[in-house]
């Protein structure tokens, strides 16, 4: 799964957000918790990439109203084709969600032990799907990361983890004209190993904390 995560500058970032037409000063926002405001990059049929602000829980457009009585946040591979939620944005509404890292929870016994999942560096591009949910003149979009069952490297950690998208495979996944067909063979062929997990305080559980998470000083 992914509950949180971390958006820091790094040259990476820079990039993939200058490609889709991202100017102006950047301002790193750590510990991304569901329902806060993150920026996702969005194609529709009549317009370039861009970075729009949401949401970060899927409100369907055909919602009666905003309610947070299922979890929303994460969109299950495997649910893709088959959710009503989900079904309509994988077809035409798939965007991507970017981040510097995220953050993952280790269960020993009765305890759990953050840690900060990176990829050596790199910026991650996470793939999700938006929608938007209109009340009158009030229009809010709204996204959910995408998981799947997690590779073997990932698997010490949790059972699940987040698709990371390849570089390459970036314009396909956003362009609308790409069907849920040909698109979920970029969900299989995700980034699946490569990671440096580093264990982190247990501050970073409470989701009003949005400081740089710290390092933890027991043995990964």
């Amino acid at each position: 799964m992914c509950g949180r995560y971390n958006l820091e500058y790094t040259a990476a970032i820079d990039k993939l957000l200058s490609q889709h037409g991202f100017q102006g000063e950047f301002k790193p926002a750590y510990n991304i918790a569901p329902t806060d405001f993150a920026p996702i990059i969005i194609q529709d049929r009549h317009r370039p990439s861009e970075i729009i602000p949401a949401r970060w829980w899927l409100t369907p457009s055909w919602s009666s109203g905003l309610s947070q009585k299922f979890s929303m946040f994460n969109a299950r591979a495997e649910n893709l084709l088959t959710s009503r939620a989900f079904k309509g944005p994988f077809q035409h509404k798939r965007c991507i969600v970017p981040a510097s890292g995220f953050i993952e929870w280790h269960r020993k016994e009765k305890e759990k032990q953050p840690y900060l999942v990176e990829l050596d560096g790199k910026g991650l591009a996470m793939a999700g799907i938006w929608d938007y949910w209109q009340d009158g003149e009030n229009v809010l979009f709204s996204f959910a990361i995408i998981t799947k069952p997690a590779s073997p490297s990932f698997q010490t950690l949790h059972s699940r983890m987040p698709v990371l998208l390849k570089e390459e495979d970036l314009s396909t996944w956003l362009d609308p004209h790409t069907t849920a067909k040909q698109a979920l063979p970029l969900i299989d062929t995700s980034i699946s190993h490569g990671w440096q997990m580093t264990p982190i305080d247990n501050s970073i559980g409470h989701s009003k904390n949005k400081t740089k998470p710290q390092v933890s000083d027991i043995q990964s």
